[in-house]
């Protein structure tokens, strides 16, 4: 019964159009400039849009025509509110995987809404969810290569998470995998994380993807993976959530709770005779 009821109160909220998007910044790990902007679903407080991460990961959560519904009208305001961001960055939005099939039989509609909203589809990176079945997987990879054909480009969520990713990472061949925020967590204090997320962005390099570090919450974990020459970051210390109107105000360079723009500057140990690393 509790199902049916939160299933109905998202039908009726998304009929009512009670939800907006987020937009949190992923920078650029050697410059500290965004490189792209993740849009996030917002909604009212005590209803479950509030709660997206149970929405789209919680498996059966959602009926299926309700959760293709869901991430149609993400997909959507997330172009339309997103269209004001810089130009030269992307544009990454969460889809589940069953979702694209229907974005692949419906292309045109999809091309459409991006002639309305004047987005270069070379801007878009789309986001597959981690919860994707692997039972999927051959078909939604046929489908992904019409949408490449398009300069649509794609990233794994979640990856390292308990979630089948390397099934994932050998269909999908990605463009960007998005490394779960645990393994950044005091990401500074363990040599074991630091060579676990080298190794993962070599192999992804091997394979023509880019890693991006989730979950950077402190200086000392962004200068370790700046150190770590991953190229990607995003995190709570990089850039809280807001409208997209927030980040056309100046350069979108200001991180860290002070506000003060930082650039990352290699630093220099004693212990590898003042060389850089």
């Amino acid at each position: 019964m509790l199902k049916q009821a939160e299933n109905h109160q998202v039908r009726e909220l998304l009929h009512r159009g009670f939800y907006s998007m987020a937009f949190q910044p992923i920078r650029e790990t050697h410059t500290a400039r965004p490189f792209g902007f993740e849009a996030l679903l917002r909604g009212p407080a005590d209803t479950p849009l509030a709660h997206p991460q149970r929405l789209f990961h919680e498996r059966a959560y959602l009926d299926p025509d309700l959760l293709l519904n869901l991430d149609m009208a993400c997909l959507g305001a997330a172009l339309r509110a997103g269209r004001v961001l810089n130009t030269s960055t992307k544009l990454f939005i969460n889809i589940h995987g069953t979702t694209l099939l229907d974005l692949v039989a419906n292309q045109n509609d999809l091309l459409a809404l991006l002639r309305e909203v004047h987005l270069d589809p070379s801007r878009l990176v789309l986001e597959i969810s981690e919860s994707t079945e692997s039972a999927s997987l051959v078909q939604i990879a046929s489908s992904l290569n019409d949408l490449k054909k398009l300069g649509i480009q794609f990233a794994l969520d979640d990856v390292g998470s308990s979630f089948p990713w390397l099934d994932h990472l050998l269909w999908l061949a990605p463009d960007y995998l998005k490394l779960d925020h645990a393994l950044a967590r005091d990401l500074h204090t363990s040599a074991r994380k630091q060579r676990l997320l080298t190794a993962l962005c070599e192999m992804a390099e091997s394979l023509g993807a880019r890693c991006i570090v989730e979950g950077v919450e402190s200086p000392e974990d962004w200068h370790t993976v700046c150190d770590l020459g991953i190229p990607y970051a995003q995190g709570f210390w990089l850039g809280y959530p807001c409208p997209a109107s927030d980040w056309t105000k100046g350069d979108g360079s200001a991180i860290g709770q002070t506000g003060v723009a930082v650039v990352y500057e290699p630093r220099r140990t004693e212990d590898n005779g003042g060389e850089l690393r």
